[in-house]
């Protein structure tokens, strides 16, 4: 029988090119899992300078020797071995991976280590049969093709969504009211380079015809200079938010929310903030449509430069008039999501685990 402390060895990475949002929830599951006694550590690829400043402070972090970015790429045999090593060295039980380069013979070989497997997905686009669970925080998670095994414990949904404490404790504090004359812009793309899809929004709020007050959310791995530039030219009250570890106070007061569409919807929806979603990669197809079809976002899709500016200055000048609407959409949002995922998620892990 196993028995709490319990070793959890996380996998994931973040740099400017695939963002932070695999760290991210994997560290508010990582927490979860520590409040109820678990042991965690985790190890991060090359290229993820990022991922090391948001986890070190919490948790001890393995960082695998290499000089390149392999964050993108598949995680190989050399990678397999590190991340084996530290597994036995450290007496881990349990070997987390949230990252698109583990491929399924990766995987087996971890579960074949004779750890058990957990996985953080959104795309079911691999065989993820060596798993022990799966987890997949996205509406629509039950309608993917994933290949897992019978025994295999499935946590989708928004009430599984990985977000940090402060946002169930600001939920409860939060009365929202929306009004015809709001103009509280949230402009939150991601956590990796979004330079360049920031800039194109910036340009693209400049066509809305009520004077907004617009608060850029970002990393540091954006380039200031360039963000800066639009901001002093604009007809708007622009501000740069850089690397802001509680952003829960920012979204609180915000009326309307432009955004990508990965984990920060989750937070968003949380907190009740209508939205317009941005797709910026593959895995925020399915998201941003299946928002739309609940009635908490509009969708943008991909950002076209011949259309999606007008587009998007319509909608924020139609749904900041519409409070209504907005309304609406916060409601049905923060029906979804309660912040409560990440305890729920370890709670049925960890304690399957000790029940053995």
């Amino acid at each position: 029988m196993f028995r709490l402390p319990y070793e959890v060895l996380f996998r994931c990475d973040g740099s400017p090119s695939v963002g932070l949002g695999h760290v991210l929830r994997c560290r508010s599951l990582a927490e979860a899992m520590a409040r109820r006694g678990a042991r965690v550590r985790f190890v991060i690829g090359a290229g993820s300078e990022l991922a090391l400043a948001l986890l070190s402070p919490f948790f001890p972090v393995h960082r695998l020797a290499g000089s390149e970015d392999l964050t993108r790429s598949g995680l190989g045999d050399g990678d397999l071995a590190a991340t084996l090593e530290i597994a036995r060295k450290n007496g881990a039980g349990m070997v987390v991976v949230d990252h698109y380069g583990a491929t399924a013979a990766y995987l087996e070989s971890l579960a074949q280590a004779g750890v058990e497997l957990g996985v953080i997905d959104d795309l079911a686009d691999r065989d993820l049969s060596a798993a022990g669970w799966v987890l997949n925080q996205n509406l629509g998670a039950d309608d993917l093709p994933y290949r897992v095994r019978q025994d295999c414990r499935r946590l989708f949904g928004p009430s599984y969504a990985l977000l940090r404490p402060g946002f169930a404790s600001a939920r409860g504090a939060l009365a929202r009211e929306f009004r015809e004359t709001d103009s509280r812009v949230l402009v939150a793309l991601g956590g990796g380079d979004a330079t360049r899809s920031l800039a194109a929004v910036l340009d693209g709020l400049e066509r809305v015809e009520r004077r907004l007050a617009i608060t850029c959310l970002a990393t540091a791995a954006v380039r200031r200079e360039e963000v800066d530039r639009r901001a002093a030219a604009s007809r708007h009250r622009v501000e740069l938010a850089i690397d802001v570890e509680d952003v829960t106070e920012l979204m609180a007061r915000t009326d309307l929310s432009v955004n990508g569409g990965g984990s920060v919807c989750w937070e968003l929806a949380c907190l009740g903030v209508p939205m317009i979603v941005l797709v910026r990669a593959a895995n925020q197809v399915n998201i941003a449509g299946a928002l739309e079809r609940a009635g908490c976002a509009r969708n943008l899709g991909p950002w076209n430069d011949a259309e999606s500016p007008s587009l998007l200055a319509g909608w924020v000048d139609e749904l900041l008039s519409d409070s209504r609407a907005r309304a609406e959409m916060s409601r049905r949002a923060a029906t979804l999501v309660d912040g409560r995922g990440a305890d729920r998620a370890a709670e049925e892990i960890l304690m399957r685990r000790t029940q053995r």
